[in-house]
């Protein structure tokens, strides 16, 4: 159980960086389901790109964190309580995504 959950963690981790990829590349092309999609982003391909190359960016970083945690929970794995791995990674999960999105929000004021 204990390593099911580390490896969705882990899993989680690595998706956020396979996801933010095409987005720093701009790859992405203005769309309705994937990218760093709001209405200022939508209205234009100027604003589009370097706004998804940011979130992309920090959903990067976010990830990498994500993964680096978890492999701290493997390596320390049985030191910590199954209840106590699952807090600390859902709580860097949603630290790490909203340490994204706040500056890509920033940045996107700056559009």
């Amino acid at each position: 159980m204990e390593l099911m959950l580390i490896g969705s963690f882990l899993f989680t981790g690595l998706l956020l960086i396979a996801v933010s990829v095409p987005m720093i590349r701009g790859r992405v092309k203005p769309n309705l389901f994937y990218g760093f999609r709001t209405r200022k982003t939508l209205s234009s391909k100027e604003i589009w790109y370097p706004a998804n190359r940011y979130a992309g960016k920090a959903l990067a970083i976010a990830g990498a964190v994500q993964s680096i945690v978890a492999l701290g929970l493997l390596v320390g794995s049985g030191s910590l309580s199954l209840e106590m791995e699952a807090a600390i990674g859902l709580v860097v999960l949603l630290g790490s995504l909203a340490a994204a999105m706040i500056p890509t929000y920033l940045f996107l004021r700056s559009l």
